[in-house]
């Protein structure tokens, strides 16, 4: 569910300021909680310089509403 390379590297030179992730690209880790494919993580952090902001939407897949999700999306950000 990513697109190609090429249009990821056509949207890095894009003036992009928001990325809306669906709760439904999410993975479930071991410990119950959502995780991003490897893939997915590799997209994201490549926008963080970018200094976008984040928007998750969709119907929350794991307790705690969405919490877990902007948790795990800090944690992605702060390593």
């Amino acid at each position: 569910d990513l697109p190609s390379q090429e249009t990821i590297s056509q949207w890095a030179c894009e003036p992009v300021r928001l990325l809306i992730l669906p709760t439904s690209i999410f993975l479930t880790n071991q410990t119950g909680f959502p995780v991003l494919s490897k893939k997915h993580q590799a997209v994201i952090r490549s926008f963080f310089s970018y200094h976008v902001d984040v928007c998750i939407s969709g119907r929350p897949r794991h307790d705690g509403d969405l919490l877990p999700y902007t948790q795990y999306l800090q944690h992605l950000f702060a390593t």
